[in-house]
Formats: structure tokens, C-alpha cells, sequence
């Protein structure tokens, strides 16, 4: 086992310091990259949450605990999981758990930007945080596609990392 130091997306989170729009768009995309890497790879997580990224002091992220993880063609594992970040379609027969990852990309999306220590229930209640925040139109957007109800209607995690990187461009402009 490797020792990785740094700080849990979390602690980061929840934590009373800064952090401006780009550095929060920056952290998403990170997330998303993690995920899409981890589902080229042909594997689900089934443990997403922002416990599970550790901020490094060279400000990349690491993804922790995989010990739920499991195939993508495996499409009845068992439930696992934290039940803030689990969607009401898992553990359904032929559900992908890939499906879940992006549902719980999602959440952890709309933790970064309530700064709680879960994920605000409610999607009305992040759309008024994001608003509040001045976050980008397309932010929410990509946030709602990733819960989407249906989970073959979900955006890919590597979907999402593009619309982040393309919003955190035109921030620089």
C-alpha cells in the first residue's frame, strides 16, 4: 500500500477557505477525469464521494478506496455504498453500476458547491446555491444530466470533464 498525503475533497470542502469558481471547476473536472479513466479501464468505483479524493500538495487529485469496485458488465453487484451518493435506480436488476459512478459525480458536484458535509437532497436547493454563486448555466445542466432518473441517460463521466475544462476556459477569457 502506498502512503499518499494530502487532504480529503472533504475536509477541503467543508473547510472555511476560499475557493473561487475556477478552482472549484477545476476540482470537478479532475473528478470526472478520475471516473472516466477508472470506466475506460472497464471498471465501476461504486464509491464515489468527495472522502474519497484526496487533494495532493501539488494540487491533483487522487481517488482512495476501492475495495467496492467492481467489472462494468456486472450488472446486478450488490448495493454498496454511501447512501447520499446512491441513486434510487441501484441494485436494480441490469442496472449498470457505472450508472451509479455518474449519479454519484453528480452529488459530489453539488457538495463542492453547497460546502456541506452531504449533498443537498433537494436539486431546487443547488440550483439556488449555484445561482447565488454565479456558477455557470451549463454547470447545472451537466449536474442534472448526471442524476438524470434514467441511467442510460446519464452523462458520461469524460462528457462532463470536456463541458468543466470548456467552462473553466471561458472563465480565463
Amino acid at each position: 500500500m502506498e502512503h499518499i498525503r494530502g487532504r480529503s475533497l472533504h475536509q477541503v470542502t467543508t473547510s472555511k477557505e476560499r475557493i473561487s469558481t475556477r478552482r472549484l471547476l477545476k476540482f470537478c473536472a479532475e473528478m470526472a477525469r478520475i471516473i472516466a479513466d477508472i470506466h475506460e479501464t472497464g471498471w465501476a468505483w461504486r464509491d464515489c464521494k468527495p472522502d474519497n479524493f484526496l487533494l495532493q500538495k501539488n494540487g491533483k487529485l487522487r481517488a482512495l478506496d476501492f475495495e467496492a469496485a467492481c467489472k462494468i458488465e456486472n450488472v446486478n453487484p450488490s448495493t454498496w455504498g454511501t447512501p447520499a451518493y446512491i441513486p434510487a435506480d441501484r441494485g436494480k436488476r441490469g442496472i449498470n453500476p457505472q450508472a451509479a459512478d455518474l449519479h454519484a459525480l453528480g452529488a459530489c458536484f453539488k457538495q463542492m458547491v453547497s460546502r456541506t458535509s452531504l449533498p443537498p437532497k433537494r436539486f431546487a436547493t443547488f440550483e439556488r446555491i449555484a445561482r447565488r454563486r454565479k456558477l455557470p448555466a451549463a454547470f447545472v445542466e451537466m449536474v442534472k444530466r448526471l442524476q438524470d432518473t434514467d441511467p442510460n441517460a446519464r452523462l458520461p463521466a469524460r462528457v462532463a470533464r470536456q463541458i468543466l475544462q470548456d467552462l473553466c476556459l471561458r472563465l480565463i477569457a
